[in-house]
C-alpha cells in the first residue's frame, strides 16, 4: 500500500524536476563517459556501513525504530556499486545522498557490536579508518591542490 503512494510521488518529482533535462543528463553522464576518479572509494565507503547494517539487522530492529528507512538507503548503496563502471560520475553524485548511512551506522556500531568487540575499540577503528582515508585523499587525490591550503577566516590573516 505504501509503495502505491510513493511511486506517484517519485514520478511527479521526476517529471517536475528532471524530465525536461533527462536526455541531456543521459548524454552528459553516460554517453560522454564522464568519469569520477574517486567514485569507487566513495561508493565503497557507503557499501561497508550498508553491509554492517544488514549484518546487525536483528539488533538494529530491537534497538531502533528506523530500520526500514536505513534498509532502503543500504540497498541503494549496495546496488550503486554495480553501476560505477557504467556511469561513475552519475553514480558518484547520486551516492552523495547516501552518505548519511555512514554517520548513522558508525555512530550506532559501538552499541550494536558491543558483544563482539569493545565499543572503545570500534570507535578507535572508525577514527583510524577515516584518518587514513583523509590522509590518502589529501596526498593522492587529483584535486587535492584545490583544498590545501584551505582558506578559512579562522586561520587566515585578519
Amino acid at each position: 500500500m505504501l509503495l502505491l503512494m510513493i511511486i506517484p510521488i517519485f514520478y511527479g518529482a521526476w517529471d517536475l524536476l528532471l524530465a525536461d533535462r533527462q536526455e541531456t543528463l543521459w548524454r552528459s553522464y553516460v554517453e560522454a563517459r564522464m568519469a569520477s576518479s574517486g567514485a569507487y572509494i566513495r561508493v565503497t565507503m557507503n557499501l561497508i556501513p550498508s553491509l554492517l547494517l544488514l549484518a546487525y539487522r536483528k539488533e538494529w530492529k530491537r534497538s531502533f525504530d528506523d530500520y526500514h528507512f536505513w534498509f532502503w538507503i543500504a540497498i541503494g548503496s549496495i546496488i550503486s556499486i554495480g553501476f560505477v563502471t557504467i556511469a561513475s560520475t552519475a553514480v558518484d553524485r547520486i551516492t552523495l545522498y547516501f552518505i548519511p548511512i555512514q554517520l548513522i551506522v558508525y555512530s550506532r556500531l559501538p552499541y550494536l557490536a558491543r558483544r563482539q568487540i569493545s565499543p572503545q575499540a570500534i570507535k578507535a577503528i572508525i577514527v583510524l579508518v577515516y584518518a587514513v582515508a583523509l590522509f590518502v585523499w589529501l596526498n593522492y587525490a587529483d584535486n587535492a591542490y584545490a583544498w590545501l591550503p584551505y582558506g578559512n577566516i579562522l586561520f587566515g590573516d585578519l
